[in-house]
């Protein structure tokens, strides 16, 4: 069985038929892509797997389960969450800890718990670890989260920042250049 099974996944906003007849089956532990030209509907296709927007016909499956139409809370509890293309970090917050907010809606502790730091504190705090640690560690970034966080720090506190194209004729530090400074920080 699939881990996702979309079948004649559809959505018309008025007249405009945005997607029409989508069919994916995604295996488990298998990386897949979504490509296509700027107004293609991929976009909308996250939309409709994330529960943003309601499909007007087809079956969106989640291991085996019946997702189709669900609320965004309820689609990503059972497992399917999207990012944005521009992600924000918590520049103050070492790497471990961003990976940590992504999973926040996995483990759960009440307010009273964090704050008294119960025992049920410690141990939903050392699973996230563990997990934010597998995470990095897919790309293989378990050893060296101290020092990029170490680096991306260095590099902003000595004032280099990404700088859009303006019309004005600013130049542009890249997202090579960014890394390429980054790196010659890593200790």
């Amino acid at each position: 069985m699939a881990m996702l099974e979309v079948n004649h996944l559809a959505i018309q906003f008025g007249g405009l038929r945005a997607v029409d007849g989508f069919n994916v089956s995604i295996e488990k532990g298998q990386l897949y892509g979504l490509i296509g030209p700027n107004g293609a509907g991929k976009t909308t296709i996250f939309n409709l797997l994330t529960g943003v927007y309601k499909p007007t016909e087809g079956i969106i499956k989640l291991d085996g389960q019946d997702i189709t139409g669900k609320n965004t809370i309820e689609i990503n509890r059972a497992g399917i969450a999207r990012t944005f293309q521009n992600i924000r970090l918590f520049k103050d917050m070492p790497v471990l800890d961003n990976v940590k907010v992504g999973l926040h809606n996995q483990h759960s502790y009440s307010t009273l718990t964090g704050i008294l730091r119960l025992p049920k504190y410690y141990k939903v705090e050392k699973e996230m670890n563990e997990k934010a640690m597998e995470i990095l560690k897919v790309f293989d970034l378990d050893k060296e989260a101290d020092a990029i966080e170490a680096a991306v720090s260095k590099v902003l506190k000595d004032g280099y920042r990404t700088i859009d194209i303006m019309s004005d004729g600013k130049t542009q530090i890249g997202t090579e250049e960014m890394g390429s400074l980054i790196a010659a920080n890593i200790q």
